[in-house]
Formats: C-alpha cells, sequence, structure tokens
C-alpha cells in the first residue's frame, strides 16, 4: 500500500509480526507487478525488525526509501 487512503488500506494487519531483514529479503519476488494485480499476503502485514539504516532518498512524491541492513550479518574482511 502506497497510502493508507489505498483501497486495500482496510485489509491491513496493524499487529507488528517480528521478522529479519534476512528473512523479509528472502521473499520471492512477484512475477508480475502492476495495477490490478493481487497485493501478496507479506504486504498486507506490518513488520518489526531491527536493523541499522545505511541509506536513504527523498523522493520528489514525498515516500522516503530507506537502505537497512541486518545488525547479526557479517560483513566480509
Amino acid at each position: 500500500m502506497k497510502t493508507l487512503t489505498d483501497a486495500d488500506a482496510g485489509s491491513i494487519n496493524f499487529i507488528p509480526v517480528d521478522s529479519t531483514i534476512g528473512e523479509l529479503g528472502s521473499v520471492p519476488a512477484p512475477s508480475k507487478v502492476g495495477k490490478g494485480l493481487a497485493r501478496q499476503p507479506q504486504e498486507k502485514n506490518v513488520y518489526r525488525v531491527q536493523g541499522s539504516i545505511v541509506a536513504f532518498k527523498l523522493e520528489g512524491d514525498s515516500d522516503i526509501h530507506l537502505a537497512i541492513a541486518d545488525p547479526t550479518a557479517r560483513i566480509p574482511p
């Protein structure tokens, strides 16, 4: 959902689901994307993860895109 005014906003479960960045990163991308296509089940949940913000970008439409890192992941030497 882009905003809580989207038609599907009422189907969001706002009880946070504990997860990890790795688990969410392993969710396969949908085979098709675009208007009118069904939402993926994970798009209707709110997730709680622990992470570090490593980058961000403010978009022209006021979206803020975040790049987050798993604090338990090992960084190769």
